[in-house]
């Protein structure tokens, strides 16, 4: 059936937000106190991607950011691994090339080459594209980049299937990287992107022997993998930039034991069958050892609101049936077996990763596959890039060059919204702290200067120096709702302390999603330093945590839950047929919009960090009998 764009008026319900269908409430770029604030999808795939059906064409995907969701930029991350899945069609950048051999067409697959050149193509195709709205014109800006998916190893790719499966991912991986060049030059296929390879999957090495997967590399090879990452990086010889984000980290599931997820990450002291890192094991190649070292070359994580806040929660896998078997056939079917095996918080949070010390950016993207906004596969699928979740980046212009500079200086937060389909609400955050001499009272450290000499704000990402035996400072966070909008609000403002002795939360069995306010319980994010709540349900919600001790190695950051409000669905009626099942054009007489209720959008700022910890690999005799660079 063929989907028709409609569109569905602002309304007001029952004093919430009724967002629109035809476009987002807001359009274009937005301030919040005097800082300008551009909103992307930093995670979205293509048919470039051999997991996303053909008709998830490019130019779709980019238009659902722009002209549906009203988004400023995008970081494309197709899998990099479609390079070697058969991927023979991807409109209107890669035209199929039917061959026959011996009776039977197929189609021509494209080489990685082909397929970065289509990348390209289509980011400067898009790459300062104006769209007029009712705010302002919105110029919008592109980078691409690729997902590295390792633990999909064994996609049973052929001509008659070009979107495999992946039958054998039960192993040693730490979840998925996302790697973003800033612009279309300098960087080729070949030298800049790696291919996968068999690892160390037994199973996909033996079908690899005989011809039946694709694999023939080593990305399974986790260190490997981040080593080569790192060194392209800091290559000084490279002509772009580079910015790697880790994925997704509370959706993935760490299929290799009692490991945690992120600390394959942050400690390297788990072990494959191709090395250990730890002391005693066997050795570890150069690039393996060379991540290991140079780990902290990891700059953004993926914040999902829902994931984080549902792992440990007995409320989206529930409690029935009973415990592991011991059988993997009878265990995969069973809900309470999967909520043991793996909803263990400690093992995913975001915050484990602040604790180790690491500089992490917060970011959010879409993860969407398929479709745009107006045409998804049924009433909780997907709705096309630019949906679910978005990085915000506070950068002086809409160009390449000003945007990068705001991501890789860590000037964002994300917005996630807790039920993922559909528009995500465009909250303005800042968070800062003054320096000490505005820290005399809430009043003044809001204010731009005292007595004439300026007042300087050290904000989101920004490194400052604590003493060694503390510091007091002041923290502010100030929010307001998406411009334009009504009925929508900031709840409440929270400021979490993250250092190396945080606990975090263990805890499992709780009937609702977020568990960072369980009794008794650390707590997921962190320290929570205090709340403000919003006392009127004011769209503009400002507050400053006086006093607040720091000391060398600590992140503070800001979260920020926005009120619920209702979304009418743009494609689906009430009675969860197409609004527009004839295909007139029209909505159907007697039919109005799915009313999504519960939707609310939460806000996780980047930290502002206390002189955190340096690089400090920690070098094993293994790896340094195999390196000679340590």
């Amino acid at each position: 059936m063929k989907m028709r764009r409609l569109r569905v008026p602002v309304a007001q319900v029952a004093g919430v937000l009724v967002l629109a269908g035809g476009a987002s409430s807001a359009m274009a770029a937005q301030t919040w106190r005097d800082k300008q604030l551009y909103f992307g999808d930093a995670h979205w795939h293509s048919c470039l991607s051999q997991d996303a059906p053909r008709t998830a064409t490019l130019t779709d995907q980019y238009a659902s950011m722009l002209y549906d969701y009203g988004l400023d930029f995008s970081l494309e991350s197709d899998h990099a691994e479609g390079a070697e899945a058969g991927i023979g069609v991807c409109l209107p950048y890669l035209e199929a090339r039917p061959v026959t051999v011996n009776g039977m067409t197929y189609l021509l697959p494209y080489t990685g080459e082909q397929i970065a050149s289509a990348m390209k193509q289509a980011a400067d195709d898009w790459n300062g594209t104006e769209f007029a709205t009712s705010a302002g014109p919105i110029q919008f800006v592109t980078f691409p980049g690729y997902e590295w998916a390792p633990d999909a190893r064994c996609w049973q790719a052929s001509p008659l299937n070009p979107s495999p499966n992946d039958y054998n991912s039960d192993d040693n991986t730490p979840g998925h990287i996302n790697y973003f060049f800033d612009g279309t030059s300098g960087w080729t296929f070949h030298d800049d992107v790696w291919a996968p390879g068999d690892g160390d999957s037994t199973t996909c090495a033996a079908v690899s022997g005989l011809g039946f997967t694709y694999y023939t590399g080593s990305k399974d090879w986790v260190d490997e993998i981040l080593g080569q990452l790192i060194h392209q990086r800091d290559d000084p010889e490279r002509a772009y930039d580079l910015f790697i984000q880790y994925n997704h980290p509370a959706a993935s599931i760490d299929k290799g034991g009692s490991s945690d997820h992120l600390a394959k990450w942050f400690d390297f002291e788990h072990s494959s069958s191709q090395c250990d890192v730890v002391q005693g094991g066997s050795a570890c190649t150069q690039n393996q050892c060379e991540a290991m070292r140079r780990a902290y070359g990891v700059t953004g994580v993926e914040w999902y609101a829902i994931q984080e806040a549902s792992i440990g929660s007995t409320q989206l896998h529930g409690e029935d049936g009973p415990t592991c078997t011991g059988d993997i056939l009878v265990d995969a079917f069973l809900p309470r077996c999967f909520h043991d095996k793996h909803h263990v918080p400690e093992r995913y949070v975001t915050s484990r990763g602040l604790r180790e010390g690491y500089l992490l950016s917060e970011t959010g993207g879409s993860d969407s596959h398929r479709g745009r906004r107006f045409a998804p596969g049924d009433l909780a699928g997907s709705r096309g890039a630019g949906s679910k979740s978005l990085t915000v980046v506070q950068a002086g212009a809409a160009s390449r060059g000003s945007i990068w500079e705001g991501l890789t200086r860590r000037r964002t937060y994300a917005l996630s919204r807790l039920r993922e389909i559909g528009p995500v609400h465009k909250g303005r955050v800042d968070f800062f702290t003054p320096e000490p001499v505005g820290n005399q009272s809430i009043a003044l450290s809001l204010s731009p200067d005292i007595g004439g000499i300026p007042v300087p704000e050290r904000g989101m990402g920004e490194l400052v120096e604590a003493a060694p035996g503390g510091s007091v400072r002041d923290f502010t966070i100030s929010s307001a709702a998406e411009t334009g909008t009504t009925g929508t609000y900031p709840i409440e403002l929270r400021l979490y302390r993250v250092r190396a002795s945080t606990p975090l939360s263990t805890a499992t069995d709780v009937p609702y999603f977020w568990l960072d306010d369980v009794p008794g319980d650390p707590g997921k994010l962190g320290e929570l330093v205090g709340i403000f709540t919003n006392p009127d349900g004011s769209p503009t919600l400002t507050h400053t945590f006086t006093n607040v001790d720091v000391l060398p190695g600590d992140a503070l950051f800001a979260v920020i839950p926005f009120s619920d409000y209702v979304w009418v669905d743009d494609f689906y009626s009430f009675d969860e047929s197409p609004l527009d099942e004839d295909e007139d054009g029209q909505v159907d007489p007697g039919k109005s919009g799915y009313l999504h209720n519960n939707n609310n959008t939460w806000a996780r700022t980047t930290p502002i960090f206390f002189r955190a910890a340096d690089e400090q690999p920690q070098v094993s005799p293994a790896c340094a009998l195999t390196d000679p660079l340590v």
